[in-house]
């Protein structure tokens, strides 16, 4: 896996605006030749891959997340919904593993991917753990619409942590200077009312149900 030794050096470069001809064409046809590679590894493989002394780099990780994002709209495309829904999952796992580390430089391009990425768990089957990794690390990278766009989702799945996350996310929104929230997409008027809102939306659900939930049980009946 040539190609994943070779992303941290890709992204750092190219975050300090550096070009390097001789290594965009390795890359280049590095990707083309193993770009399946990264929907045949297991995660704890790929992170394997991903690390330098027994720790994951999270220029390669960041990498990786956006690359998985890319195949994996490349994959709905082509109609194959399950690959896609994949990719879109491993895109959460590389992107968590990348929040974990120093990004420097590379941190400016965190917010538009996540936003990316979320929009793509929304509109795709994937796993509700998947979404709640990327709407955790949302809210780091400040964007508060993002998260709770997230939320009301797993919320109208009746995922059971909804609330037990969603209420302590709104008090810590609460705390913020109004500009904080406005930058991150909301408007501070209306916190209190989403608030309400998300909970009425929760326990008009009932039992867990939807993408990557698992499916009531006859106690739940």
């Amino acid at each position: 896996m040539r190609y994943i030794e070779l992303l941290g050096d890709y992204l750092r470069r190219r975050a300090y605006g550096k070009q390097d001809g001789e290594l965009d064409e390795e890359i280049a046809a590095a990707l083309q030749l193993r770009l399946e590679e990264l929907e045949d590894l297991s995660d704890e493989w790929l992170k394997s891959r991903l690390s330098t002394a027994d720790e994951v780099d999270p220029w390669r990780a960041l990498m990786a997340s956006e690359l998985a994002l890319s195949v994996g709209h490349v994959r709905l495309a082509e109609e194959r919904t399950l690959a896609a829904a994949f990719l879109f999952e491993r895109a959460a796992v590389c992107l968590d593993w990348a929040m974990r580390g120093d990004l420097g430089p590379a941190a400016t391009r965190v917010a538009a991917h996540v936003d990316a990425l979320a929009l793509a768990l929304r509109s795709a089957e994937v796993d509700a753990e998947a979404r709640a990794a990327v709407m955790r690390r949302a809210e780091e990278a400040g964007r508060f619409s993002v998260v709770e766009d997230l939320l009301f989702d797993l919320a109208n799945d009746g995922w059971p942590d909804a609330l037990t996350w969603g209420e302590p996310f709104y008090d810590r929104l609460a705390d913020l200077e109004p500009d904080d929230l406005r930058a991150g997409g909301l408007d501070p008027a209306d916190l209190a009312d989403d608030r309400a809102d998300l909970r009425a939306q929760f326990e008009a659900a009932g039992p867990p149900r939807g993408r990557g939930l698992p499916p009531a049980s006859d106690d739940d009946a």
